[in-house]
């Protein structure tokens, strides 16, 4: 598929109508770099086996229904919205449409239907910030994919509630990681080829939308698009590891 197809298909929208909603919607928009060379192996970002260089710039975003599968802790100051077939029973994700992950200009997206997380503290002298997104296929392993982002800080800067906007740089007082990992495996699921690339957030924009009665407004194709072309393509991605919030 062309970059210009996919770029296409990242900002296309779809609006959804439901029932009357009050949740507000947040959008975290992370930037930042890779932290060592990796190979794409998948060819996710252009061909298959292209070095991806320490330092490559990305983005990845997440958006959150706060009303979802939402859970406050007053005793160390945290709030969090998270989900997925991780639980048992079965916890609704929080999070709306798909994780989306950009390199080279390139776009990947992600579901959260097998752990999703969105998790912010201020108290008790720390502050941190961390997104989540694993996505799930119902075969084995369960997950196929996941975008991790966090960030963390010794004060209380970073606010709450889960729906406080903010706009962040990171520096040297923030410690920042994260994760983009991808896997494709046959029919059998014999393993293919696995993209994974560890990341340093520099940056975090978060907004917020409150849907207008009677409606809410999503954008699902963010990666929804990409997920039924990809798997028009006859790929399967599966991804190893997991790590979430808190």
């Amino acid at each position: 598929m062309s970059t210009s197809i996919r770029s296409i298909l990242l900002f296309s929208f779809l609006l959804v109508t439901t029932s009357p909603a009050t949740a507000d919607i947040v959008t975290l928009m992370w930037t930042g770099t890779t932290q060592f060379d990796a190979p794409d192996n998948v060819g996710l970002f252009g061909p298959a086996g292209q070095l991806i260089p320490a330092g490559t710039n990305y983005s990845s975003t997440f958006v959150y229904d706060t009303d979802v599968s939402y859970i406050e802790n007053g005793t160390n100051s945290t709030q969090e919205v998270t989900g997925g077939s991780f639980f048992d029973p079965d916890r609704a994700s929080p999070l709306v449409g798909l994780a989306g992950f950009t390199i080279n200009g390139m776009p990947a997206g992600l579901n959260g239907q097998f752990f999703a997380s969105y998790f912010r503290q201020s108290g008790l002298g720390t502050s941190r910030i961390s997104a989540d997104a694993i996505a799930e296929t119902g075969g084995n392993p369960l997950f196929d994919g996941q975008v991790f982002q966090r960030t963390s800080r010794n004060d209380n800067l970073y606010g709450l509630p889960l729906d406080q906007p903010g706009s962040f740089s990171f520096g040297a007082g923030d410690t920042t990681d994260g994760i983009f990992a991808y896997r494709t495996r046959d029919a059998q699921g014999n393993l293919l080829a696995v993209t994974s690339f560890n990341l340093i957030p520099t940056s975090l924009l978060i907004t917020v939308a409150v849907p207008e009665p009677g409606s809410l407004a999503v954008l699902v194709s963010l990666g929804a698009a990409i997920t039924l072309c990809w798997r028009a393509a006859g790929r399967q991605p599966c991804v190893s590891g997991r790590k979430h919030g808190g």
